[in-house]
């Protein structure tokens, strides 16, 4: 479980450092397909996620890697 002090919902970590945002080299059906193969939790349109609508936080970071693994356990050949 991540420390609730350690982010705010604006991407904000301990000491004011921030989860950069990067552009995605997936598009956001393909980024929609993933969250939905992993079964994250929540419904994001690839509008939403065309425009930036998905939070930056470490709660959502610690979520996608969590259920990542526990997806792909071994190998991420089933992914492709």
């Amino acid at each position: 479980m991540v420390d609730s002090t350690m982010t705010g919902a604006d991407g904000v970590l301990q000491n004011s450092l921030r989860i950069k945002k990067v552009d995605s080299v997936y598009t956001p059906h393909q980024v929609s397909q993933w969250l939905a193969c992993i079964n994250f939790p929540g419904i994001y349109s690839e509008q939403e996620l065309a425009s930036g609508g998905f939070p930056t936080t470490l709660d959502h970071l610690f979520t996608l890697v969590r259920l990542s693994l526990v997806k792909f356990p071994y190998e991420n050949t089933d992914m492709h």
